[in-house]
C-alpha cells in the first residue's frame, strides 16, 4: 500500500512539475517550480538561486530572511559542483539542500532551501524526486537559455540591420544589390526616389552582368540620356550578388564644363587680344613709315609697304570674320545657302589660293576623282573648312621634316563623299582628340607653343559641317601626322526639291 502511494505521489508531482515547467518563460518561472513541488516533501523556510555569470557564481533571486552570508554558501558549491548531485548539509538553522540544475554533466544553477529541523525529516524515497528535478529543470534553464541567446542575437541583428539600414537610407547615392538571375534583391532609398529611364537601367544591369562574369567590380562613367552617371560595382564573393553604385554626376560635369569655358573664354580674349594687337600694331608702323618717307622711298619700297599693309589688313579681316562666325555659332544663326557644286575645282581652287603664301617646303598632293561629284553645300563655308585645315596642317608642321606633306583625297562612298586631309605635322595627343572641336579649345604642348591662334577655327568648321547635315572628326599619331574626315551626304532629289538649284556660275 505504501509503495504504490509513494508511486502515486511520484506520479503526480512529475506530472504537476512538468506542466509547470512547460509554461515557463523565464528563469524565475523554472525556480517557482522547483520551490513549489519541493514544499510537497519539505517545509521550507527560504531559498535562494545562484547562476554563473563570467566564471563567478552570483544570487539571481533569494528570500530576504536569508541566513547564510555568500563566502560560507561559496564552500558548499564547491563541495556540490564535485558531486554534480543534490545534498543536504546541517546547519545551524536546520537542513541547507543544495539542488544543482544538471545538463550534459554541467551545472547551470544552484538551487538553495533552507529547511528546519533536522535530517531525520529527510527520507531516501525523495531522492528519486528530487534527481528527477534537477535533471529536468536544468534541461530547461538550458533551453531557456538558449532560447534568451536566440532572442538576443535575434534583436542585435534586427537593431544592426535598422542601423546599416538607416546608413545605407541615407546616402544620396542609388544602391542596389543584384544576384545571379540580374535580379534586384536589395535597393536603397535613394534609389526608390530615383525615377530611372529604361535605358539608364539596362546600364546598370549590364554593369551587374560585368561584374558578376568578371568576378571583379569596376567604376565607370557614362552618359545617357543627355545625363551623366558615375557607377562603381562591388563582387560580393560570398552570397555571389553584385553591388552597383550609381550617382548623377550631372550637376557636377556641367560645373566642371562651366568652368572649363570660362578658363577658355578667359584664354580667348587674351589670344584674340594678341592676334588683333599682331596685324594693327604692323598697320601702324607701317603706314607710318609709308607717311614719313612719302618722296624720299623708292616706289618698289613703297610698293613693299602696301603689300605688307594689304597681308595685315586681310589677317586682320580673317581674325573678324572668325569673331563674327563665333558670334552667329552662339547664338545658333550661322546658316548655310546650299546649292549644288562639283567639288573638285573647289578643292583645287582652295588650295592654289594657298600655296602662293606657303614658303615652298610644303607639298599639296591631290587625289580626285576623274568624274565629277555634285553635292549641295554653301561654297563660301566649304571653302572655309578646306581652308582652316590645310593651313593647320602648315601652321603645325614637324619641325624635323624639310618638307610638310598633305594629301587631299575625295571618294565617292554609298550615300555620301569622303574627304581625307592627311599631313605629316606634329599630331594630336589622343586625349585632345576629342575636344579639338570644342570652342576655345587649343592643344597646348611645347611644339603648339609658339604657334598663334583663336581656339575657334575647328569648331566653326564642326558647326558649319553640321549645317551641311555631314560629319567631321580627326585621326592622329603624335610625331607622325593627322588626318582629318569631311563627310557630306550625296545630293540627292530630295534636297533639290527644297528649293535648292545648282550653281551654274563660274567658280
Amino acid at each position: 500500500m505504501r509503495a504504490g502511494t509513494s508511486i502515486d505521489r511520484f506520479l503526480l508531482t512529475v506530472s504537476t512539475f512538468s506542466r509547470e515547467l512547460n509554461t515557463a518563460r523565464k528563469l524565475n518561472d523554472v525556480f517557482s517550480a522547483i520551490n513549489n513541488v519541493l514544499k510537497r516533501f519539505f517545509q521550507i523556510s527560504s531559498t535562494l538561486v545562484m547562476i554563473q555569470k563570467k566564471d563567478e557564481w552570483e544570487p539571481v533571486f533569494s528570500d530576504p530572511e536569508f541566513p547564510i552570508p555568500m563566502e560560507e554558501l561559496k564552500t558548499y558549491i564547491d563541495l556540490s559542483s564535485d558531486r554534480k548531485a543534490h545534498s543536504f548539509f546541517p546547519v545551524d538553522e536546520g537542513i541547507l539542500l543544495i539542488l544543482p540544475s544538471l545538463k550534459s554533466g554541467q551545472v547551470l544553477t544552484f538551487f538553495f532551501a533552507l529547511i528546519p529541523g533536522n535530517s531525520d525529516d529527510i527520507r531516501q524515497e525523495f531522492d528519486s524526486i528530487i534527481n528527477f528535478i534537477s535533471f529536468f529543470s536544468g534541461i530547461v534553464i538550458e533551453n531557456l537559455q538558449l532560447y534568451h541567446e536566440v532572442v538576443e542575437q535575434s534583436a542585435i541583428q534586427e537593431t544592426l540591420k535598422k542601423y546599416f539600414l538607416t546608413i545605407l537610407d541615407s546616402i544620396d547615392e542609388a544602391i542596389m544589390v543584384w544576384n545571379k538571375e540580374v535580379e534586384m534583391s536589395f535597393v536603397n532609398l535613394s534609389f526608390r526616389h530615383m525615377n530611372l529611364s529604361d535605358s539608364v537601367m539596362e546600364t546598370v544591369k549590364g554593369i551587374a552582368r560585368k561584374t558578376m562574369s568578371d568576378q571583379a567590380g569596376f567604376s565607370v562613367e557614362k552618359e545617357i540620356d543627355e545625363a551623366f552617371y558615375s557607377f562603381n560595382s562591388v563582387w560580393m564573393e560570398a552570397q555571389e550578388e553584385a553591388l552597383v553604385r550609381m550617382e548623377d554626376i550631372t550637376r557636377s560635369k556641367e560645373l566642371e564644363r562651366l568652368k572649363r569655358i570660362d578658363q577658355m573664354k578667359t584664354e580667348f580674349v587674351s589670344n584674340i587680344s594678341h592676334e588683333l594687337r599682331t596685324p594693327l600694331s604692323a598697320i601702324k608702323a607701317y603706314g607710318e613709315t609709308v607717311i614719313d618717307s612719302l618722296g624720299t622711298t623708292d616706289t618698289e619700297t613703297i610698293q613693299e609697304f602696301m603689300g605688307t599693309l594689304l597681308e595685315q589688313s586681310d589677317h586682320l579681316e580673317f581674325l573678324l570674320e572668325q569673331l563674327l562666325d563665333f558670334s552667329k555659332l552662339e547664338d545658333h544663326s550661322l546658316q548655310m545657302e546650299r546649292k549644288a557644286h562639283d567639288l573638285q575645282p573647289l578643292v583645287e581652287k582652295t588650295v592654289k589660293s594657298i600655296l602662293p603664301n606657303s614658303d615652298g617646303s610644303v607639298d599639296i598632293q591631290l587625289d580626285l576623282p576623274d568624274v565629277p561629284i555634285e553635292v549641295l553645300i554653301d561654297k563660301k563655308r566649304m571653302n572655309q573648312v578646306l581652308g582652316h585645315i590645310i593651313k593647320n596642317a602648315i601652321k603645325y608642321r614637324n619641325p624635323d621634316r624639310s618638307t610638310t606633306v598633305i594629301r587631299v583625297t575625295i571618294t565617292k562612298q554609298e550615300d555620301s563623299v569622303l574627304i581625307t586631309i592627311a599631313d605629316n605635322g606634329i599630331g594630336i595627343p589622343e586625349e585632345s582628340l576629342e575636344r579639338i572641336f570644342e570652342k576655345f579649345y587649343r592643344v597646348e604642348s611645347g611644339l603648339t607653343y609658339a604657334v598663334e591662334g583663336t581656339g575657334l577655327g575647328l569648331a566653326i568648321c564642326k558647326e558649319i559641317m553640321e549645317g551641311h547635315k555631314g560629319k567631321i572628326w580627326a585621326e592622329s599619331s603624335l610625331e607622325l601626322g593627322s588626318t582629318f574626315f569631311l563627310q557630306i551626304p550625296l545630293n540627292r532629289m530630295a534636297d533639290t526639291a527644297d528649293g535648292i538649284e545648282k550653281d551654274t556660275a563660274e567658280d
